[in-house]
């Protein structure tokens, strides 16, 4: 892989490096906050529910354009899920309010879901790659939140949002540092 293609990869994974520490803090204070510090609130959400809204890492027999396509994809449904539920914490009474931190998260403008997308979909373009199929935007559009019926379940379900991101941090990482030659050292 040519330098500015490693460098491209290097610095996507810091970036996604940096926005994991920002959505480990915001997970910290969400639990301390909404569950009162309550550690089992961990223990009651399935991730690997079929009917899961996260996305697929199965990267089982896929080659890198494969994976980078199914990273630019995941970013898009992660980019969706957190504006969903920034949307649903803005609408909320709750003190204190975290609709700024899942924004920032959207949008920070070294380490944001956004900027890695433009970054990643930067660095695709470079080696040939189409970031999106159109079966894939479709797929996009159609991401949603499970509606609640009421503050507790949405903060379940918004915490489970926090959890997706954070596990999707780590697999980024390792993805782009395999693109640098690296190994994924930073979880």
């Amino acid at each position: 892989m040519p330098a500015s293609n490693a460098d491209d990869f290097a610095g996507l994974s810091n970036n996604v490096a940096s926005m994991k520490v920002a959505i480990d803090s915001l997970k910290n204070r969400y639990v301390d906050e909404r569950f009162h510090g309550a550690s089992s609130v961990e223990q009651s959400i399935d991730l690997s529910s079929p009917n899961s809204i996260a996305p697929n890492w199965n990267l089982t027999n896929a080659n890198d354009s494969e994976i980078l396509k199914l990273s630019y994809g995941n970013l898009a449904r992660l980019a969706v899920l957190t504006n969903l539920t920034r949307q649903g914490e803005a609408a909320s009474d709750m003190t204190p309010n975290f609709a700024n931190n899942f924004e920032e998260l959207e949008d920070h403008s070294s380490r944001g879901l956004y900027l890695i997308m433009c970054d990643l979909s930067t660095a695709m373009n470079r080696l040939g790659v189409a970031p999106m199929s159109a079966e894939t935007e479709a797929a996009i559009e159609a991401v949603s939140l499970p509606t609640t019926s009421n503050e507790a379940q949405r903060h379940l379900r918004d915490y489970y949002v926090l959890r997706i991101l954070e596990i999707s941090a780590v697999k980024l990482i390792a993805i782009f540092d395999r693109f640098t030659g690296q190994t994924a050292s930073r979880q």
